[in-house]
């Protein structure tokens, strides 16, 4: 497996990335790089203990995505409250401004996250699960919202290369990001 396509896993992954059709990409607006971090981070926590259920038998007992109860899950759970404003703002554009009034509900968070995680983690193939795991490992040191940048980072040039990436096989994504302001 190459190694991009690995790194887009686990950033998909983290960012709830999902194959779609390129039509409907672009007919949707960007979010901000901002609000997508929001949006990784409000989703982590979930999207973590998920992913460590799916590769329950691929990663041994000590995998950092096997340990739900962790340091690592904790401080995204921390993270994950204050987010949740600027990831609002992000999923009304992701899912139309119909959404809106259901968002600003207080059953709008958990509902979401309890149906979103598992379709989203879903994604992740249990052979890139090693990797995968890696990559977190790899992150873990990091505070919270540093590895919602470089993950938001990631996505962004992958949608840029996106030539590149159909002809190595790298899954698209329906979180259009806003291309990174060139200075």
């Amino acid at each position: 497996m190459k190694m991009w396509r690995v790194t887009a896993a686990a950033a998909l992954l983290a960012c709830g990335g999902s194959a779609t059709a390129q039509a409907a990409q672009a007919a949707r607006p960007c979010v901000t790089a901002s609000e997508a971090e929001a949006l990784f981070l409000a989703m982590a926590p979930d999207l973590i203990t998920q992913a460590g259920a799916i590769c329950a038998t691929a990663l041994p007992a000590n995998a950092l995505l096997r340990r739900p109860a962790s340091a690592f899950v904790a401080k995204y759970r921390a993270e994950s409250n204050g987010a949740w404003t600027n990831a609002k703002g992000a999923l009304a554009k992701i899912a139309g401004a119909d959404l809106q009034p259901l968002l600003e509900s207080e059953y709008a968070r958990p509902m979401l996250s309890g149906m979103l995680a598992p379709l989203l983690a879903a994604n992740l193939d249990p052979a890139d699960c090693e990797p995968v795991n890696r990559i977190l490992t790899y992150m873990e040191p990091l505070p919270a919202r540093n590895t919602a940048g470089l993950l938001v980072t990631i996505l962004q040039l992958s949608q840029q290369n996106g030539k590149a990436q159909k002809a190595v096989g790298t899954p698209r994504t329906d979180l259009s990001i806003c291309p990174a302001i060139k200075p």
